[in-house]
């Protein structure tokens, strides 16, 4: 049986999460659909973003590359589609 796929979310590892808001919100026109919650102006552990039918989820990293707060986001995006 053949899996009927109607999207797919890439997963973008950020470092500066504020300029990456901003360049796919107020340059690019992406949407902020869901967040976790705001740690300050445009700061999140991660955000989901859609234009149209394009969907991406951003999550922040530091600077030795390890995410900032672990999630399961096969979870959450089962529960937005």
């Amino acid at each position: 049986m053949a899996l009927d796929v109607r999207g797919l979310t890439p997963l973008l590892q950020v470092y500066d999460m504020p300029t990456s808001v901003r360049f796919y919100r107020d340059l690019l026109g992406f949407e902020v659909t869901t967040t976790s919650p705001m740690l300050g102006e445009d700061r999140f552990h991660w955000v989901l973003l859609r234009l149209g039918v394009v969907v991406l989820l951003t999550i922040g990293v530091s600077s030795s590359g390890r995410r900032l707060r672990q999630a399961r986001f096969h979870c959450l995006l089962s529960s937005l589609f």
